[in-house]
């Protein structure tokens, strides 16, 4: 256990001392390293995301189904509609939806072993 442990220590302390060496701006030691972040959030398509996973289909009929499902994020909304059908051991669904006036489309097939 004594020798996992010095193992360890003096592989952190060497990964350390490098990445102090190599991650300096300019390569001088004594300037500090500058590091830029950036935040994005993308809005466009997640309620459409959000609404089209609300379906969900019963595999133990053979009848059809259908589905309406909404979303919302970030004052953005969007509504889907969805159907399904099994035919033997497959079930099939497909789902449309509509968020801002842009249309978004999906198709799923699902089989039991």
């Amino acid at each position: 256990m004594i020798k996992y442990i010095l193992f360890a220590f003096t592989t952190f302390t060497t990964l350390t001392a490098y990445a102090d060496k190599t991650h300096h701006a300019g390569g001088s030691p004594y300037e500090p390293a500058t590091m830029v972040v950036s935040s994005v959030t993308p809005k466009n398509g997640i309620a459409l995301s959000i609404a089209t996973s609300q379906h969900h289909f019963d595999f133990g009929t053979h009848s059809w189904q259908g589905s309406i499902g909404v979303g919302s994020f970030d004052n953005e909304h969007a509504i889907s509609f969805g159907a399904a059908k099994r035919l033997n051991r497959v079930l099939i669904n497909v789902s449309v939806g509509l968020e801002n006036g842009k249309l978004g489309y999906g198709a799923g097939i699902n089989r039991r072993f």
